[in-house]
């Protein structure tokens, strides 16, 4: 019994097994380079970064419109 598709040239299913999971592994040490996907939390996280920067800025003009009111 072959583990392939009919017509396959590879000579035994043990074979086709081996050749499988060694290109598994190159995939796979391949992927581990790459830097991790950012999930739901991480985009939350960027907005959330992004609103505090707008409101400092927002009250480091106000703080400063009111000292020069002063």
């Amino acid at each position: 019994m072959s583990l392939g598709w009919p017509g396959n040239a590879s000579g035994s299913p043990l074979e086709e097994l081996e050749e499988v999971s060694g290109v598994r592994e190159v995939w796979a040490s391949l992927l581990r380079l790459l830097p991790p996907r950012p999930g739901p939390w991480t985009k939350r996280m960027k907005k959330k970064k992004m609103k505090m920067k707008f409101l400092n800025c927002l009250i480091a003009q106000g703080a400063g419109n009111l000292t020069a009111a002063a």
